[in-house]
C-alpha cells in the first residue's frame, strides 16, 4: 500500500498530467484487483485507504497552492499541477470504487 501512494507522489511531484496521474492509479487498483493473495476485505481497505489518503493529499496540495507566491510563476505552475494531479487520482479511485 505505501509503495503505490510513493509512486503516485513521485510522478505528482515529477509534475506528470493529472490524466497520467489517473491512469497510474487505475492501474495500481488493477494490479490489487488482479493479485490473486489478496482477499476482497482487504481490497476494499486499500481502496478506502487510498481514497482517504489522495483526499487528505488533495486538501494539502490545495492549502500549499494557497501559500504559493503567485509572482513566482513556475512554483505556482507546479503547486496547481500537483493539486489537479491529486484530484484527478483522487477522483479515479472513488470512481473505481464505486463501479
Amino acid at each position: 500500500m505505501p509503495a503505490a501512494l510513493e509512486r503516485l507522489a513521485r510522478l505528482a511531484a515529477a509534475g506528470t498530467t493529472p490524466d497520467r496521474l489517473a491512469r497510474e492509479a487505475l492501474k495500481i487498483v488493477a494490479e490489487w484487483k488482479a493479485d490473486p493473495d489478496l482477499e476482497a476485505g482487504t481490497l476494499r481497505e486499500h481502496l478506502e485507504t487510498l481514497r482517504d489518503d489522495l483526499a487528505a493529499g488533495a486538501a494539502n496540495a490545495a492549502e500549499q497552492a494557497g501559500d504559493v507566491d503567485q509572482s513566482d510563476k513556475a512554483a505556482a505552475r507546479q503547486a496547481t499541477s500537483t493539486l489537479h494531479g491529486l484530484q484527478a487520482v483522487h477522483d479515479a479511485v472513488v470512481a473505481e470504487r464505486a463501479g
